[in-house]
C-alpha cells in the first residue's frame, strides 16, 4: 500500500493534462514484460509514462531482489476516487493512494497524482515492490514495518525536506512509535500513518546502509521458515531485534537533531533572537561611537 505524502510543489505535466480532457472511454492497454498497465483512453498518455517507469522499475528489482515477478501482474488505473475505494475493499483506508493484490495478481492506482510525475513513478514502484515480495518472499509472515520500509526504500531515492521536518520533529518530541505498533498501520489516522511509513522508510534504509543489501536479503529469505524475527536478527546481524531498533532510534535521532531548526515556529524564534542580538550590537556601537565623540570635544574645551 502507499499513501502519498504532501508535496510542496506541483509539477506540470502538459501532455498528460492534454490527454485527460480529451474524449474517448475504452481501455487502453500497455503491456511491459510482467506487466499490464490498463486504463481509460483519456489516460493513455498516463499509462504510457507507467509503462516507462514499470520497464525501468524491473530491471532494477529484479537486480535487488535477484528473482523476478512470477506471472503477469496487472496495473489497474482507478477512474475516480470513489471507483478505486469501491474495488480496494473496505479494509484498504481512505487515505491510500494505491493498493497490491499480490494473490489477485493486481495493483489498483487511486486518481488524483496524474499530473506529478514523481509521485506516480513512486507509487509504482512502490506496489511493485510488494508483488516482488510476495513472489520471492513469504511476505505473510514478514512485519509491515519491514514490506512497507522496503517499498519506500526502493521507491524513494530520498526523503524530502518537509517529510526530514516530519521525522525530526516526533524523533525529538518522542512520538516514534515501536516496530510492532506499525502492524496497525491500517487503522492509524492519515498523519500517524504517514508518520509510520517514514519511520519504517528510515529504518530500512538505515539496517541496509550498516550491513548491506545481501543482509537485508538473507532476513527476507529467513522469514519465510523463521517466525522468530529476533533470532532472524541475531542469525544475521549478530545483535537482536531490539538492540538493532534502540541504534536505529538513536542513530537517527541525532542526525535528524539540526531538522528540528527548520520548522517555522522556531526560525520565527531564532529569527527573533538574531534580531535581537543584531539591534543590540548596532546599539553598542553606536553608544561606543558617541562616547568617542564627546572625548574628543573635550579635548577642545
Amino acid at each position: 500500500m502507499y499513501a502519498p505524502g504532501k508535496k510542496s510543489k506541483f509539477p506540470v505535466f502538459i501532455i498528460l493534462l492534454l490527454t485527460s480532457i480529451s474524449s474517448g472511454f475504452a481501455d487502453y492497454v500497455k503491456t511491459v514484460d510482467q506487466v499490464e498497465i490498463t486504463g481509460n483512453l483519456t489516460d493513455s498518455s498516463i499509462v504510457n509514462f507507467l509503462a516507462n517507469v514499470a520497464e525501468k522499475g524491473q530491471k532494477e528489482l529484479d537486480a535487488f531482489f535477484v528473482g523476478k515477478i512470477k506471472t503477469r501482474v496487472q496495473v489497474r488505473l482507478a477512474e475516480t476516487a470513489d471507483a478505486y475505494l469501491s474495488s480496494a475493499g473496505s479494509n484498504v483506508p481512505d487515505w491510500s493512494g494505491a493498493v497490491a493484490f499480490p494473490g489477485k495478481r493486481e495493483i489498483l492506482l487511486k486518481p488524483g497524482s496524474y499530473f506529478d510525475p514523481e509521485t506516480y513513478q513512486e507509487t509504482l514502484i512502490h506496489e511493485l515492490v510488494h508483488i516482488y515480495i510476495a513472489d520471492n518472499f513469504n511476505n505473510r509472515d514478514l512485519p509491515l514495518w519491514i514490506n512497507e520500509g522496503c517499498a519506500m526504500h526502493l521507491s524513494k531515492p530520498a526523503l524530502t525536506w518537509n517529510e526530514m521536518i516530519v521525522l525530526g520533529n516526533a524523533f525529538s518530541n518522542e512520538r516514534i512509535v515501536g516496530f510492532e505498533a506499525v502492524d496497525d498501520l491500517l487503522r492509524f489516522g492519515p498523519a500517524q500513518a504517514h508518520l509510520a511509513y517514514l519511520q519504517s522508510f528510515s529504518a530500512v534504509r538505515y539496517l541496509i546502509e550498516e550491513f548491506g543489501n545481501q543482509k537485508f536479503r538473507l532476513i527476507l529469505q529467513n522469514c519465510t521458515v523463521e517466525p522468530d524475527l529476533n533470532q532472524i536478527f541475531y542469525d544475521q546481524l549478530d545483535i537482536g531485534l531490539s538492540e538493532f531498533e534502540d541504534e536505529w532510534y538513536l542513530t537517527m535521532q541525532e542526525r535528524l537533531r539540526w531538522v528540528i531548526f527548520l520548522q517555522v515556529e522556531n526560525l520565527l524564534w531564532l529569527s527573533l533572537v538574531v534580531i535581537s542580538v543584531a539591534v543590540f550590537i548596532i546599539i553598542r556601537l553606536r553608544n561606543r561611537k558617541t562616547v568617542k565623540n564627546w572625548q574628543k570635544t573635550d579635548d577642545y574645551i
